[in-house]
């Protein structure tokens, strides 16, 4: 093939004889992606809005740009930097050919963002939404939908539009505060398109939206802290939050729709701090559904720590904190389909540590130094525990001395990191725990016995170590005449330390013990429903579990 860069004219008679030589974007387009994403490429954005005209041919690179449809009464100049159309049309326009491209703009809304360089979209807070989701919340709204007069289906943070999409046959409105997704979704169809900060001047007539309109509100906004944040420097008061996802939920409820149903975490609703933020909501909104689904549902790296995300609906009303406490909320997991699990999370019924095992360094006036040389790292919640929560030997401003005293506490919690396993419903509470559980001896010493089997890299705890508390306080002496005591089934935890301790053999003895507690921990914290019912999202479809 000739020099792409060579002069205009040239150019036009060059890609019309390689139109036959070209591939299909269909069969390409998640590499054409991840390259438009990639450092080389000068511009992402604007690679992304040449594939969506990538059909409108014949293409001209011009001194200002590239050209779709030169020559023709239809020609689209899209501007761009000389360096960025050469490499868009070596990369892009030589390479590639567009048949069908409501094909392309059906993927690209739902997939771009996830080609999108992981730092980013983890600084952002944004991720995309799967279109099991986008139907999700269709389904959720339905009956709403059917019984308006004319809806208006607005997403204030439309991104591609991967949540709009769902909503086709209806009046929908898009805004978003990036000036080229903006364009981007027009080049993808959508007329009434704003670009701004959603969370500035948040008002109906901002958006040409009629008073009288029936509005409903959709959407899954960013998620992230809100310091040195420019969107919300400039939002209004009202709407002014500390996390960008709390006060997108306020400017949609500033709107007064006639429903509002949107993805966000979990925890807006069930800490007491995020709820009260929200009272502007909650005096005139109440839940009507709450359907939990996995964070790793939107992005494979937050797979490793998953928490729960809501598809959550909001209707006219109020409702206060105790309110939510009793709600039952839907779990759905990702199985090929979106299907309901049949389980369902009532938060009342959740017990955790918070009631008796303090997750936060001393405060001044209380104990600084551990008596046994242990010390637990701080922790918010099960994520961060098994991410980060261990035991060490060093006194920092981020650790929990343990004194001796206490040992059984945070045994408990090291055998929560090791034998609990990742579960995105749990992911955001503090350790699931049953505080009447510790007032069995048998249990409190299992958990000290595998945390001390299984950290011998503590001094401490090390069975080599001659000043070992576990000497030094008479542990071990102790572990023998339990041993020969015991009566439970099962492994004897007491004779399996014992054993350990002297031949330094089978550090994981207890491990099925700990593995089979913590499996019906998980399923006792969670209520059933009777004959429950796999609903795929999307579908009109069930079937009987």
């Amino acid at each position: 093939m000739k020099d792409l860069n060579q002069s205009a004219g040239n150019q036009l008679t060059v890609i019309k004889q390689a139109v036959k030589k070209t591939l299909p974007l269909i069969d390409n387009l998640q590499a054409v992606m991840r390259k438009l994403n990639h450092k080389s490429c000068p511009d992402a954005t604007t690679g992304l809005r040449v594939i969506l005209h990538l059909h409108r041919t014949p293409v001209e690179q011009t001194a200002d740009g590239i050209v779709f449809a030169a020559g023709t009464d239809e020609a689209f100049s899209l501007p761009m930097s000389k360096e960025c159309a050469d490499f868009l049309m070596a990369e892009v326009v030589s390479k590639f050919h567009v048949s069908k491209p409501e094909a392309i703009r059906n993927i690209v809304r739902y997939q771009w963002c996830r080609q999108q360089h992981k730092g980013l979209r983890g600084e952002l807070g944004a991720f995309y939404t799967p279109p099991l989701l986008a139907e999700l919340l269709k389904e959720m709204l339905q009956p709403t939908l059917d019984a308006l007069h004319e809806p208006v289906v607005f997403d204030s943070s439309a991104g591609l539009g991967g949540i709009l999409g769902a909503f086709d046959e209806y009046t929908v409105v898009a805004a978003d505060v990036d000036a080229k997704i903006v364009a981007a979704l027009g080049d993808m169809g959508y007329t009434n398109v704003h670009c701004g900060n959603s969370l500035k001047g948040v008002s109906r007539a901002a958006y040409g939206i009629e008073e009288t309109a029936n509005l409903v509100m959709v959407g899954n906004p960013p998620f992230s802290g809100a310091s040195g944040c420019e969107m919300m420097n400039e939002a209004d008061p009202s709407v002014a939050t500390k996390d960008l996802g709390l006060s997108f939920l306020l400017a949609a409820a500033k709107l007064k729709p006639k429903a509002i149903c949107m993805l966000h975490p979990l925890s807006y609703l069930s800490k007491p701090a995020n709820f009260e933020q929200l009272k502007p909501l909650a005096d005139n909104y109440k839940l009507l559904k709450g359907v939990i689904v996995s964070s790793a549902d939107f992005e494979p790296s937050l797979g490793k720590t998953p928490f729960p995300v809501v598809a959550a609906l909001y209707v006219p009303g109020s409702m206060t904190f105790a309110d939510i406490g009793e709600f039952a909320f839907d779990i759905y997991e990702q199985r090929g389909s979106m299907m309901d699990t049949g389980k369902r999370l009532i938060l009342n019924a959740i017990k955790t540590t918070d009631e008796f095992i303090r997750k936060y360094p001393p405060k001044k006036g209380m104990d600084q130094l551990s008596d046994i040389g242990i010390y637990q790292y701080n922790f918010r919640d099960a994520n961060f525990v098994i991410a980060k929560g261990a035991l060490s030997c060093s006194n920092t401003a981020s650790s929990i001395p343990v004194r001796y005293h206490q040992l059984g506490l945070y045994s408990y919690i090291n055998c929560f990191k090791r034998h609990f396993g990742t579960h995105f419903v749990f992911g955001n509470f503090s350790p699931l725990a049953r505080q009447a559980d510790f007032e069995d001896q048998d249990f409190v010493d299992s958990c000290i016995y595998d945390t001390i089997m299984n950290n011998q890299r503590l001094a401490p705890m090390n069975r080599t170590n001659q000043a070992s508390f576990v000497l030094t306080k008479n542990l071990i002496q102790d572990a023998r005449k339990k041993a020969a005591q015991y009566q439970g089934g099962g492994v004897n935890p007491h004779q399996a330390f014992v054993d350990f301790w002297a031949n330094g053999t089978n550090p994981d003895a207890l491990a099925p013990f700990f593995a089979d507690y913590f499996s019906k921990l998980r399923d006792a914290s969670l209520s059933v429903v009777p004959q429950p019912l796999h609903r795929i999202a999307g579908q009109q479809e069930a079937v009987a579990c």
